[in-house]
C-alpha cells in the first residue's frame, strides 16, 4: 500500500538525534509530512501518550482505514518513508 505525504505526522522534538535523522531523511526524501513538536505542544505529547502508548519519539502516525497505527524507532521509520509514501 502506498501512502500520502497527508496520512503520516511525526511526533518529535528537535534535540532528539533519531528525530533529526529522520528530518534529515525527509529532507533527502523531499517529503513534507506533519511535524508535531512535542516539546513546544503539550497536546501532541498527550496525544502521543493517549494514543500511541508510550512518549518515546520520534514516531510516526500513519492513517490507516481503520484508525491509526503509531511506528517508533527511527530506522523503521525511515524504511517506511521510503518504501510506502510518496
Amino acid at each position: 500500500m502506498t501512502y500520502s505525504s497527508k496520512d503520516v505526522a511525526l511526533y518529535h522534538f528537535t534535540a532528539c538525534p533519531y528525530c533529526r535523522k529522520v528530518r534529515d531523511s525527509l529532507n533527502e526524501q523531499k517529503l513534507n509530512i506533519e511535524l508535531r513538536d512535542v516539546r513546544k505542544h503539550t497536546h501532541y505529547h498527550q496525544e502521543l501518550i493517549s494514543k500511541g502508548g508510550k512518549a518515546t519519539v520520534p514516531c510516526l502516525r500513519i492513517k490507516e482505514a481503520d484508525g491509526y497505527r503509531w511506528l517508533y524507532e527511527s530506522n523503521d521509520i525511515i524504511k517506511f518513508l521510503k518504501q510506502q509514501v510518496k
